[in-house]
């Protein structure tokens, strides 16, 4: 699994900062949590390829985590995009794209997929099951995890380098040959089989204020990328603007042992590096393993041993 952060600011860009969305990559699956104004610029600097790009999750309807959907979808279309696209949101995201699209006066190229998902409901994209939980907010919004599929069948290194050394060949090319096999359905011998490692799973929050419900929905996974949007001595009004300060995030994934926490969304009133490297200390004093990512940096989740 890799993520990108395209940006972490909330509310308004400022010089340092762009605007909500995160690029994830699990296995040959593109996804993108958010689509803020800025974001098909900042993938055009990313390693990240938007043409690959197969689905758009939507948090809510706030303009800091949808106003990069229309300049995306004419950027895909004006360089002949033909692979099919998926934008997934609450209820009301049909009339929202059909509005985009709408203003924007460009001529689609590509099938475009719109699915409106109330709160609580799952399903499976692209082999990955998404699970929903309402989010606290201004606005009504979702709180997405996404699991990876756990492979029933794998190759063991190790077996395939000792078939490989016998052989004369190449384990790398032995080991494709196999992947393909097992890609194909096709049978493989047991002794080059090893055990499957679990899945990993992702839970990005949107904007929210915190609410039991959440910890339950994070406890345990790999990451958890959760708003982290007003410094900790602003609780009250966090809680009335329905977010989180930097002390709940941290709590937060403490709390539900997740392996890595990322924050993300912050407010302008956190202010250039010093701002960002106040809410870092802070949040590793709480939970040592919290992480404020570095725009258009890759950040590699491995699987658990």
């Amino acid at each position: 699994m890799k993520l990108v952060f395209l940006g972490i600011g909330g509310t308004l860009p400022t010089r340092d900062r762009n605007l909500s969305s995160v690029a994830v990559e699990i296995g040959k699956i593109r996804f993108l949590l958010d689509c803020g104004e800025g974001t098909q610029k900042q993938l055009m600097k990313s390693n990240f390829s938007y043409m690959k790009l197969d689905a758009i999750f939507l948090s809510h309807f706030h303009g800091d985590h949808i106003l990069g959907i229309p300049g995306l979808l004419q950027t895909l279309s004006l360089n002949s995009r033909q692979k099919e696209l998926y934008i997934i949101g609450p209820p009301g995201t049909v009339k929202l794209i059909q509005a985009m699209e709408e203003i924007s006066f460009y001529s689609r190229s590509f099938p475009l997929h719109v699915a409106e998902v109330s709160p609580g409901e799952s399903f499976t994209l692209f082999g990955v099951k998404v699970d929903t939980l309402a989010s606290e907010h201004s606005l009504p919004g979702l709180i997405y995890r996404l699991s990876e599929p756990t492979p029933k069948r794998v190759l063991s290194r190790d077996a395939i380098r000792e078939v490989a050394k016998k052989k004369g060949v190449s384990p790398g090319e032995l080991y494709r040959e196999y992947m393909e096999k097992l890609e194909r359905g096709e049978d493989v011998d047991e002794e080059l089989l090893g055990v499957s490692k679990p899945g990993r799973v992702l839970v990005y929050t949107g904007d929210t204020a915190y609410f039991p419900g959440l910890l339950d929905f994070s406890k345990g996974v790999d990451v958890l990328i959760s708003e982290a949007t007003f410094p900790s001595e602003m609780g009250e009004r966090a809680k009335e603007w329905g977010h989180m300060t930097v002390a709940q995030a941290a709590k937060l994934g403490r709390d539900a042992e997740v392996r890595y926490l990322f924050l993300v969304h912050f407010s302008p009133r956190i202010k250039g590096e010093e701002g960002v490297e106040e809410v870092r200390r802070e949040a590793k004093a709480i939970f040592p393993r919290a992480v404020v990512p570095e725009e258009l940096a890759e950040y590699v989740i491995k699987k658990r041993r």
